[in-house]
C-alpha cells in the first residue's frame, strides 16, 4: 500500500462523505464547516434546553458559585481591575498570549503569578512548574 493511498479519507458528516486527501491520519472531516454542522447536530439538544431555561439561569448559576467562593470572587475582580495583562508575558515559559492570573493565596488579591493557559492547567491539575 503506498503512502499517498493510505491518506485517503471520507469526511464522516453523513450530508457530505466527500472524498478527501489528509496529510493527517486522524483528520474525520473535509472542512471546518462539515465538522461544525456535525458538533451542531449533535449537540442541539443540549443548547436548546440551555436556550429554554433562559438568561436567568446563567445568572443564578455564578451568583451561585460567587456566594460559595467569596474570597476567590472578590480576588479575581480586585486583580482584574488593578492588574493588567497587557505587554506582559508568562511567568514560566515566557509566551505572550493566552494569559491569565493564578492566585497562589486568595487572601493577597493583588499578588499573582502570571501564567499562560497551558502552564497554568498544568500548575492546577498536579503538573509540577520549573
Amino acid at each position: 500500500m503506498s503512502l499517498e493511498s493510505k491518506w485517503n479519507k471520507i469526511c464522516v458528516n453523513p450530508e457530505c462523505q466527500k472524498s478527501f486527501k489528509s496529510k493527517h491520519r486522524d483528520k474525520r472531516f473535509c472542512s471546518t464547516s462539515c465538522k461544525d454542522k456535525v458538533w451542531r447536530t449533535n449537540n442541539l439538544a443540549y443548547y436548546r434546553e440551555l436556550y429554554q431555561k433562559g438568561p436567568s439561569y446563567f445568572h443564578s448559576r455564578n451568583k451561585a458559585w460567587r456566594e460559595t467562593h467569596r474570597k476567590e470572587a472578590s480576588a479575581e475582580t480586585l486583580a482584574g481591575i488593578n492588574i493588567s495583562l497587557k505587554g506582559k508575558s508568562c511567568q514560566q515559559c515566557g509566551t505572550v498570549t493566552n494569559l491569565h492570573r493564578h492566585h497562589p493565596d486568595y487572601s493577597k488579591p493583588l499578588e499573582v503569578v502570571i501564567l499562560c493557559v497551558k502552564c497554568h492547567n498544568r500548575l492546577h491539575h498536579g503538573g509540577i512548574l520549573n
